[in-house]
C-alpha cells in the first residue's frame, strides 16, 4: 500500500530528468526522490530544483528534443495556468523525440485555458494508484504522439493510500542523448505556427482508443446520470452509482471524450456534472449537448445547492447527490479504467505524417520547403559574423536564440536550432547542453550556446542564472548596442552571473579577430560562461574577465 506521493515518486525514479518549479505542492515527492527513499534510488544530481517555472518548462521542453531524455516539470503554486507563456509557443511542436510529462497538483484549473490556447492531452488522476497508471500512460503516450502530456492531480490523491502494481524497471547502460539537426530549427512563428497548430488538432483527433480506455461507465436504474471528472476519482462515482444513478467517469480532461458522452446522455432525462474548480465540463457538456439535439438537462452543482461549489469534499458530494437523486445507500461499483484497451500506443507521427488533410509532408519537409522564404543576412552583419565563427569552432555547436526576425536569417541558413520564448531561451540551452551527439554533424559534445539580445537577457535572467548555479555548460551570448553609459542593467547581470561563478569576456563584434580568439578560447572551457558583445563597436575591443 502506498501514498499517492509515494507511487509519483516511484514512477518519476525511472524518469532520467525532473525538474522542479520553485513552490511546488509536490514538495514530498521531491523529497522522496532526492532522500533516495523509493526502488530504485534516483541520482539527486538529475533532479533540479529550478528558480522558475519558465526555467522548469524550458529545462523539460528542451530535454525532450533530445533522445533517451524521458523527463517529468513538477509545476509551481500556478500549475499549468502560469505555464501558458511556453506552452502556447514550444509546448505546440510535435517533434519532440522523448517523453515529457507535466505534473500539476496546484488549486488551479487548468482545463478550459489549456482547451482554448495551448491543447495537449491533459490526465486526471484522482487516487493514489491512478497516479502510477495515468503518469506512466502520460509518458508512452507523449513518446507515442511527440507531445509534451500534462497529468493533473490534487492533495487528496497525493495523500490517500492504495496498492499501486509497480513495473519493473531495469537499469541499462548510458544512453546517447542525442540532437537530430535535420528536424531543426523547431520554432512556432509563421507558417511554422499554423503547421503545428493544425498537427495538434489532428493528434488530438486520433487519441480514440485513450479516450475509450479512460472512460468508465456504470449502469443505474431510471433516467439521471451522474458524469465525474476524472480528477475526482473513483470515490465520487462509488457514492453516485450508490445511488443507483447511471454513471460516466473520465480520465482525460483534454480532449474531451465527446463519443462518450453522446452515448451517456441519448436516453437520460437529467445529468449532474461533478468537478471541481471552475465549471468546464459542464460548459462543455451542454454545448455537446445543444448540439446533438438531446433532449436532456445538464446541471452543475450550483444549480443543485443554490451556489457553486469549487471544491466537493465528503459533506459536499453527499450534498449534492442526496438533493439530486436521494439518500445514498453506500458506494456501489466504480471499475477502474481498463487501458488494456489503449495499450501498446501506435506512433501516432505516422500516421499524421500519411494524411494529406492535415499536412502534406513531414516537419523536415515542411522546413526544407519553408526556409528558402526565410530573409538573409545583410553582407557584414555582426549576426551572421558570429553565427558562421560558432559553427566553424571544429565541435557541434547547438545555438537557442529568441523568437522574431532577428535571428530569422540564421534559421534559414540552418545556424540557429531552436527558438524558445522569452524567459526559457537560456533553459532550453541548457537542457540542450545535455546533448552526447548531433545527428548527421561533426563527431564530439555538442556547445550549447544560447544568442540573446539585451532586452531579452532581462528576461531570460533567471535562467541564465539557474545554468550558472548548476553549472551547465553552456555558453551565453549578449548582444547590445548601446554605450557604456547606456549599458548598466546588462552589466548587472553579466556581474551577477560572474559572482556566480560563471568566467565572463567582453568584445567588441567589429574586431572579428579578437571575437574569433575569446569564442574559440570559451568552447574549450567547461562550466556556464558569458561573452558580453558590443554590436556597434562602443564598448571597448579589448577581452577582459
Amino acid at each position: 500500500m502506498l501514498r499517492g506521493s509515494e507511487a509519483l515518486a516511484m514512477l518519476l525514479s525511472g524518469i532520467r530528468a525532473v525538474q522542479v518549479a520553485p513552490g511546488s505542492p509536490l514538495g514530498r515527492v521531491e523529497r522522496l526522490l532526492l532522500r533516495g527513499e523509493v526502488e530504485p534510488a534516483r541520482d539527486a544530481a538529475h533532479l533540479a530544483r529550478t528558480l522558475s517555472d519558465e526555467v522548469a518548462l524550458g529545462l523539460g521542453l528542451g530535454g525532450a528534443l533530445l533522445t533517451q531524455e524521458a523527463g517529468a516539470v513538477l509545476l509551481g503554486q500556478t500549475g499549468l495556468v502560469g505555464a501558458l507563456g511556453p506552452l502556447r509557443a514550444l509546448g505546440m511542436l510535435g517533434e519532440y523525440r522523448s517523453g515529457l510529462l507535466l505534473v500539476d497538483a496546484s488549486e488551479t484549473d487548468p482545463r478550459a485555458a489549456l482547451h482554448a490556447t495551448a491543447p495537449l492531452p491533459l490526465l486526471e488522476a484522482g487516487a493514489a494508484d491512478e497516479l502510477y497508471l495515468l503518469g506512466s500512460l502520460g509518458l508512452d503516450l507523449s513518446v507515442a504522439a511527440g507531445a509534451p502530456v500534462a497529468l493533473r492531480t490534487h492533495r487528496r490523491a497525493l495523500m490517500e493510500r492504495a496498492e499501486v502494481r509497480v513495473a519493473a524497471q531495469p537499469a541499462g547502460p548510458e544512453p546517447v542523448r542525442s540532437f537530430c539537426r535535420e528536424e531543426a530549427p523547431y520554432l512556432f512563428e509563421g507558417q511554422a505556427a499554423l503547421y503545428h497548430a493544425e498537427r495538434r488538432a489532428g493528434l488530438l483527433a486520433r487519441l480514440q482508443g485513450v479516450l475509450q480506455a479512460l472512460a468508465v461507465r456504470t449502469a443505474g436504474s431510471g433516467r439521471r446520470g451522474v458524469v465525474v471528472a476524472g480528477h475526482l476519482g473513483r470515490r465520487a462515482q462509488a457514492r453516485a452509482a450508490g445511488r443507483r444513478l447511471h454513471t460516466l467517469r473520465l480520465g482525460l480532461a483534454v480532449p474531451l471524450a465527446e463519443a462518450a458522452l453522446r452515448d451517456f446522455c441519448t436516453d437520460l432525462s437529467d445529468v449532474l456534472v461533478l468537478e471541481e474548480g471552475g465549471a468546464y465540463l459542464l460548459t462543455q457538456l451542454r454545448a455537446l449537448v445543444h448540439q446533438a439535439g438531446l433532449a436532456v438537462r445538464v446541471h452543475g452543482t450550483g444549480a443543485v445547492t443554490g451556489h457553486w461549489a469549487p471544491r466537493l469534499g465528503e459533506a459536499e458530494l453527499e450534498v449534492e447527490l442526496d438533493r439530486f437523486a436521494g439518500a445514498g445507500g453506500g458506494d456501489g461499483p466504480a471499475p477502474p479504467y481498463d487501458l488494456g484497451r489503449a495499450l501498446p500506443l501506435p506512433p501516432l507521427r505516422p500516421q499524421l505524417d500519411a494524411q494529406g488533410e492535415l499536412s502534406e509532408e513531414p516537419w523536415p519537409l515542411f522546413v526544407s520547403r519553408t526556409r528558402r522564404n526565410l530573409p538573409q543576412f545583410l553582407p557584414g552583419d555582426g549576426r551572421l559574423r558570429l553565427l558562421t565563427l560558432l559553427h566553424g569552432l571544429g565541435r557541434p555547436v547547438l545555438v537557442s536564440t529568441g523568437p522574431g526576425p532577428a535571428f530569422a536569417p540564421g534559421l534559414g541558413r540552418a545556424l540557429c536550432d531552436v527558438q524558445p520564448p522569452p524567459g526559457c531561451i537560456a533553459a532550453v540551452a541548457g537542457a540542450l547542453s545535455e546533448a552526447t551527439a548531433v545527428e548527421g554533424a561533426l563527431a564530439g559534445r555538442p556547445l550549447a550556446v544560447a544568442v540573446l539580445s539585451e532586452e531579452e537577457a532581462l528576461v531570460d535572467q533567471l535562467g541564465m542564472l539557474d545554468n550558472v548555479l548548476a553549472r551547465r555548460d553552456v555558453l551565453h551570448v549578449l548582444l547590445h548596442a548601446h554605450p557604456p553609459e547606456g549599458a548598466e542593467m546588462l552589466e548587472e547581470v553579466a556581474g551577477q552571473l560572474q559572482a556566480g561563478g560563471a568566467e565572463v569576456l567582453r568584445v567588441d563584434m567589429q574586431e572579428e579577430d579578437l571575437l574569433h580568439r575569446a569564442l574559440e578560447y570559451l568552447a574549450h572551457q567547461r562550466g556556464p560562461r558569458l561573452l558580453v558583445c558590443n554590436v556597434q563597436g562602443t564598448l571597448g575591443s579589448q577581452i577582459s574577465g
